[in-house]
């Protein structure tokens, strides 16, 4: 991911302007330049915190020591006090609660340090605000990992059209799923070792499978099934009789049979027909 390269903010308070002397990240030789940082939009002060929030974002690096020493401190109260807000939960249940926690503290702590003003002085206030704004990020998490146990919900990490299934659609959930045991088996295996296939139905939303919108099964992928379900390929899978057991609870579940140039046969399974 680019990213530009800053060498040196200029944040004037009297004037309100600020100049940053940046390069992009992506070019080479390096070539830095002067650009204002401003939105017509917003006024100084958000500037500010916008420009705190990138910095925070990572879409902005560097900087002289100032604010190397802020971007360090706002990190460690990330690490620190900020347990509960993350870009894997947010992704995980389709919320944004980390630009708003990075908002708080470009806002809070930020804007004031780059001003030359003291906010210490209220840092319990501080504090509590970023206590608050955690707790208020737990109770969302655990309403939508409830929502999603009610719904048969499962997050996804990957998904891809069966080419040896035509029609159905193989799934690789996130690692970390609490609610698997609203798919029937999936208790068997064990995080990031199984895969989900489904009908169509199950995955109209993107990142996202409803597992009670249509026809799911899950199967084993310690063999690296993923490969073969999506792709028809082998790669380094080792047919046996396991893999096709996992292949024969699709047809079970579905009612479907492999395409054709999958050719069971040549390995020595056997399929049976499934009305």
């Amino acid at each position: 991911m680019s990213y530009y390269k800053l060498k040196y903010a200029s944040i004037n308070k009297k004037s309100e302007e600020i100049t940053l002397t940046v390069a992009a990240s992506n070019v080479s030789p390096v070539y830095y330049f002067k650009s204002p940082y401003k939105s017509e939009e917003r006024t100084f002060r958000e500037n500010v915190e916008d420009f705190v929030v990138s910095m925070l974002k990572g879409n902005i690096q560097g900087g002289q020591s100032k604010i190397r020493s802020l971007m360090s401190f706002l990190n460690n109260t990330i690490k620190w006090q900020c347990k509960e807000t993350s870009y894997e939960m947010d992704f995980k249940y389709k919320v944004s609660r980390v630009d708003g926690l990075y908002h708080i503290l470009a806002k809070e702590i930020g804007v004031p340090t780059l001003l030359n003003e003291n906010w210490a002085s209220h840092q319990s206030e501080v504090d509590a605000l970023i206590a608050e704004y955690e707790a208020e990020s737990k109770r969302i998490y655990e309403e939508k990992q409830k929502e999603f146990d009610e719904a048969g919900i499962i997050p996804i990490s990957s998904a891809s059209s069966s080419s040896v299934f035509p029609g159905l659609i193989v799934l690789a959930p996130r690692g970390d799923m609490k609610n698997l045991h609203v798919v029937s088996g999936a208790a068997a295996y064990p995080n990031n070792d199984y895969l989900i296939i489904c009908e169509k139905a199950c995955y109209e939303r993107n990142g996202l499978c409803e597992t009670k919108a249509g026809k799911c099964v899950i199967v084993n992928d310690k063999a690296g099934l993923y490969h073969v379900l999506s792709y028809g390929t082998a790669q380094d899978v080792s047919y046996d009789d396991s893999i096709f057991n996992e292949i024969r609870k699709i047809t079970d579940t579905v009612g479907r049979l492999p395409y054709p140039s999958f050719e069971p046969e040549k390995y020595g399974f056997k399929m049976k027909e499934v009305a």
